[in-house]
């Protein structure tokens, strides 16, 4: 299932349902700031009319708990301080996951992308490499990961973390954080105090 997080341009809904009729795929709404339903939606959406004009609108984020992996989509490349925003391509993500289960594909609004409670919830981050301009135009960027699932070779499936176990994870991962920078910070005084200690000797 392909799902878009406040969309705002009907054009580009239109484009994305027709990527999803290619594969196979379902379309959800989650917030739209547009009419799905518009003329321009309807003729981006080609012969996938039909598909566009049941796909289903809802406003909170429980709609992702129904899936067994999800799959948020990120122009930006994570750093240090933002580990939601750690990414793998696609090709990346073909190997990682087993063939039968359930996906969600949650690509963010045309303006602000997806927001960090999102990536947050999310098994895997998706970036798709390109050249000196890393964003995509949505139903490009959807077309391309459609593709590359839908060439995928099937796996032995295996177990993957459930919203609960992910919250639990990231609770770990912040202890680990703050203990390293707890140890960092000591490391840093100890170094203060044998540099003082080195200049009153000295003096």
């Amino acid at each position: 299932t392909v799902i878009l997080h406040r969309p705002k341009n009907p054009g580009n809904i239109g484009a994305v349902a027709r990527c999803c009729k290619n594969f196979g795929a379902h379309l959800l709404l989650i917030n739209p700031r547009c009419d799905h339903t518009h003329e321009e939606a309807q003729k981006r959406a080609t012969h996938a009319k039909d598909l566009l004009l049941v796909a289903p609108i809802v406003s909170s984020l429980d709609a992702l708990s129904g899936f067994d992996v999800i799959i948020a989509t990120s122009a930006r490349q994570g750093e240090e301080d933002n580990l939601n925003r750690f990414s793998i391509t696609p090709k990346e993500l073909v190997k990682q996951i087993p063939s039968g289960m359930n996906l969600a594909f949650v690509f963010g609004s045309e303006d602000f992308g997806l927001p960090n409670d999102i990536l947050s919830l999310a098994h895997f981050t998706i970036r798709i490499p390109t050249s000196e301009f890393s964003s995509l135009n949505v139903s490009h960027a959807v077309a391309i990961l459609l593709y590359e699932c839908s060439s995928q070779v099937p796996i032995q499936k295996q177990l993957l973390a459930n919203k609960e176990q992910l919250v639990v994870l990231d609770g770990l991962i912040d202890d680990i954080t703050n203990s390293m920078q707890t140890l960092r910070e000591q490391q840093i005084t100890r170094k203060k105090r044998r540099g003082e200690k080195f200049l009153v000797v000295h003096c």
